[in-house]
C-alpha cells in the first residue's frame, strides 16, 4: 500500500491505537543540519514524536567516504535492510518519517526504503513543526530498547525516477503533483567569495586556495569549468573540506573561496558573517 504523504491527525489516531506496540507502526525522527551535525540528535533528545526513533543522517543512513563517494553515499541495500530490522522494521510495518527541514531528510529515507522494496512508507505532512502546532503529545530522552528481528534481506526495488519535463507536462494537464523531496540536485554552482578577496573574474583564481568536497557534484565538475575559463587544475590550490569545514575556512580567512551550490552555502555564509 503506497502513502507517500500522512496526515497528524492520522499518524495521532494510529498512535493512540497502539499500533507501534504491536509492531505495525515504526515513526522514526530525521532531523538535521547539514552545517552542525549534533543538532538533529539534540532536538531529538529534547523532545520527539511519541514512539519515535532517531536515525542519524551522517551515520546511520550513509555508507563509508571514501573521498571519491560524495558527501552522503547510499549504503549497500543490505545494511540498511538490516537497520530496519533493528527497530522493528517488517514487511508489513508501516514506517513514518519526519523531519523539521521541508521533508528533505524525511522523503530521503522514503526513497531509501522504497530502493529495497519497502513499500508501506510515508512522510509525515508538514513534519515535526506541524505536530508541534498542533499541540500534540511529545515525549524526551532515548527511544525504547527493541529485540531485533531476524536479519532481514531487500526485495525488489520500488524506487523509479522521473525527468523535471514529464512533472511539468503532466502538471499542465492538471494532475495534481505534490513534491516531497528532490534527488538529484541540479541548482547552478558557483566559486563563492566575500566582495573584498580580490576575485572577480575567473582568471582571478589563479594561484588561489578553493575549499571544495571531495566526490560532490561542483567539486566533480570545477576541473571542467577551469579548462574552459583558460585555466589547468593545478593553477588553483583545492582544500578538501566537509561543507561545514568550508564555510568555517572561508569565514577565518584561510581559503580565499568555496565552490557549492549557490543557493546553499552562498546565503549561509552571508548570514554568519553579517
Amino acid at each position: 500500500m503506497t502513502i507517500t504523504l500522512i496526515s497528524v491527525s492520522d499518524l495521532a489516531a494510529r498512535l493512540a491505537a497502539g499500533q507501534i506496540d504491536h509492531g505495525r507502526l515504526r515513526v522514526f525522527d530525521l532531523r538535521h543540519d547539514l552545517m552542525d551535525h549534533s543538532v538533529g540528535r539534540r532536538a531529538y533528545g529534547e523532545g520527539h514524536i511519541p514512539g519515535a526513533r532517531f536515525l542519524d543522517h551522517e551515520t546511520e543512513l550513509c555508507a563509508s567516504r571514501t573521498g571519491k563517494n560524495g558527501r552522503h553515499p547510499l549504503p549497500t541495500p543490505e545494511h540498511l535492510a538490516s537497520l530496519m530490522a533493528a527497530h522493528g522494521v517488517t514487511p508489513d510495518t508501516l514506517v513514518v518519517a519526519y523531519d523539521a527541514s521541508g521533508g528533505q531528510y524525511a522523503a530521503h529515507l522514503w526513497w531509501m526504503l522504497r530502493w529495497i522494496g519497502h513499500e508501506n512508507v510515508a512522510v509525515l505532512d508538514g513534519g515535526w513543526p506541524a505536530w508541534s502546532a498542533a499541540g500534540l503529545a511529545t515525549r524526551s530522552g532515548p527511544a525504547q530498547s527493541l529485540a531485533p528481528l531476524p536479519k532481514a534481506k531487500p526485495r525488489g526495488s520500488l524506487a523509479g525516477s522521473v525527468d523535471a519535463v514529464a512533472v511539468l507536462a503532466n502538471i499542465d494537464k492538471g494532475v495534481a503533483i505534490k513534491s516531497v523531496g528532490v534527488f538529484l540536485q541540479t541548482t547552478p554552482s558557483a566559486v563563492q567569495v566575500f566582495a573584498d578577496s580580490g576575485i572577480e573574474k575567473p582568471e582571478d583564481l589563479e594561484g588561489k586556495t578553493i575549499a571544495v568536497s571531495a566526490g560532490d557534484a561542483p567539486t566533480t565538475t570545477f576541473p571542467l569549468y577551469l579548462e574552459a575559463v583558460g585555466l589547468k587544475e593545478s593553477d588553483v590550490k583545492q582544500q578538501n573540506l566537509d561543507p561545514a569545514g568550508k564555510i568555517a575556512a572561508v569565514l577565518s580567512g584561510q581559503v580565499d573561496g568555496l565552490i557549492g551550490f549557490a543557493h546553499d552555502q552562498g546565503p549561509t555564509i552571508a548570514a554568519k558573517s553579517g
